[in-house]
């Protein structure tokens, strides 16, 4: 009779092992259902505040190199076409000097090399119109659409043209300043605001470390 009992606790034993096995084994993975409908959009999140605006640049300032002037550059400034009611002009083309510039910008104009009296000759840059104390020879410039004329007067006294061969000029196109949504007669420069009598009061050296200008070369095209 015992043995009986252990050979049924055996048999007990083995059916619930067998059926433990049978209930844990996974069966194959089923197909993939068919994708929900897609939710509601959320929300915009909040704008971030407007940064305060910036400085003006000097972005469009036009620079021309150094050209020193030869016998031949001169023409006669009183007479046809020029009729300057000056000795002698030298025309030089410069496309930069565009209507709008005309209206709203300004054109500054630079010379070295002036002859002071006889023969000698001056080293430094001086802004235009200049005139030369000594005899009072006189050195200008005047714009027009897509022109600058150099002028030359002696006024009283009949200077060879050879005085002037040499002379080296420069000029700087700055385009006019916005002020309110409006075009203005001058320029804005790192946000502060310059009519064409303040730039023209500085000296050379000063326009040209304003507006960052190297001291050789042009960004004319």
């Amino acid at each position: 009779m015992r043995k009986n009992c252990t050979s049924l606790l055996a048999l007990l034993f083995s059916a619930i092992t067998l059926f433990s096995i049978g209930c844990t084994k996974e069966g194959p993975e089923g197909p993939v259902g068919a994708q929900g409908p897609q939710g509601p959009p959320g929300s915009n999140g909040a704008n971030g505040a407007t940064g305060a605006t910036g400085p003006a640049g000097t972005a469009n300032v036009i620079y021309s190199s150094w050209y020193t002037t030869v016998t031949a550059d001169w023409v006669a400034g009183y007479q046809a076409p020029n009729n300057y009611n000056v000795e002698l002009v030298y025309n030089r083309t410069a496309p930069g000097v565009t209507q709008a510039v005309l209206d709203n910008g300004v054109v500054l104009a630079y010379g070295k090399n002036f002859t002071i009296g006889q023969s000698t000759l001056t080293t430094h840059v001086s802004p235009l119109p200049y005139q030369e104390a000594f005899n009072g020879q006189f050195y200008g410039y005047v714009t027009s659409l897509g022109k600058i004329t150099f002028t030359y007067d002696p006024i009283d006294i009949i200077r060879p043209t050879s005085q002037i061969a040499g002379i080296a000029y420069r000029y700087i196109i700055i385009p006019g300043g916005v002020s309110g949504g409006r075009y203005m007669r001058g320029a804005t420069i790192e946000g502060t605001t310059y009519s064409p009598e303040d730039l023209k009061k500085m000296s050379y050296e000063e326009v040209v470390k304003l507006l960052k200008i190297p001291a050789q070369g042009t960004n004319i095209q």
